[in-house]
């Protein structure tokens, strides 16, 4: 099942993943547990097939990421998982997911259970983190983390991510300004540095709200500007996925 889903997949995925958590959690995004040999084998135990993992940071913290996939229903997943993890407490989210968050021994670790589109199969993230690097996780970064791409004047960073693997990065900022003079800005200045625009509606002069894709070479990087969610100011998302896989 999950195997075979190519890397770069997986990372797509997996940032997808921890932005939606970051928005879930407004931006106070982090995990926690125990030993990493400790957790995975449990998750194995309960039935989970390894298809990925990596060293990441959030923020200014780093940890240990792991996905497993599971050929059951997510109910019944996290029913596993409780027995496995007594103190964890999963918590439902929106579009059929559920966290719990434990800690141990100087660690901490946050699992997160997503169900895919078919109801038998589930995903879980099981990302470590020691005390101090999720305490870093949890700040803000105070300046952007993407410094080799252009940055909006005045946006305020609010959370970041990479997967140093799949040299996947992931961030978001938030500005009071125009949405349509941020995603102008945007096209502008990546064209600047050499991106082309991969979607016909990004080619035709101002960049269309919402997502936009950019190619160079072999990177790839995609732009959401969009309005803050109970805010009035815009949100800023850009990934990037840059050469190759480590």
């Amino acid at each position: 099942m999950i195997r075979r889903i190519a890397h770069w997949r997986l990372a797509f995925g997996l940032a997808g993943g921890l932005l939606a958590t970051c928005l879930v959690c407004q931006g106070r995004v982090y995990w926690r547990w125990g030993a990493v040999s400790d957790s995975q084998r449990a998750l194995e135990a309960c039935g989970g097939q390894k298809a990925y993992e990596a060293d990441i940071r959030i923020n200014a913290g780093r940890g240990h990421v792991t996905v497993f996939g599971f050929d059951r229903p997510l109910s019944a997943v996290v029913q596993a998982l409780t027995r496995v993890f007594p103190t964890a407490r999963f918590a439902p989210g929106g579009n059929a997911t559920a966290s719990a968050t434990v800690t141990a021994d100087g660690r901490v670790l946050r699992l997160l259970a997503f169900q895919l589109g078919v109801p038998a199969q589930t995903v879980v993230v099981d990302l470590e983190q020691s005390e101090a690097d999720a305490r870093d996780s949890r700040a803000r970064p105070a300046v952007n983390l993407l410094a080799d791409l252009p940055t909006y004047p005045g946006s305020e960073p609010v959370f970041f991510a990479e997967d140093e693997q799949a040299r996947m990065s992931l961030a978001v900022a938030r500005v009071a300004a125009d949405p349509a003079a941020v995603a102008g800005f945007y096209r502008a200045a990546l064209v600047a540095q050499g991106w082309s625009p991969a979607l016909p509606a990004a080619g035709r002069g101002d960049a269309r709200l919402g997502l936009n894709v950019y190619a160079r070479h072999e990177e790839t990087c995609c732009v959401a500007v969009e309005p803050a969610l109970a805010s009035d100011l815009t949100r800023i998302t850009v990934l990037l996925k840059r050469q190759g896989i480590e």
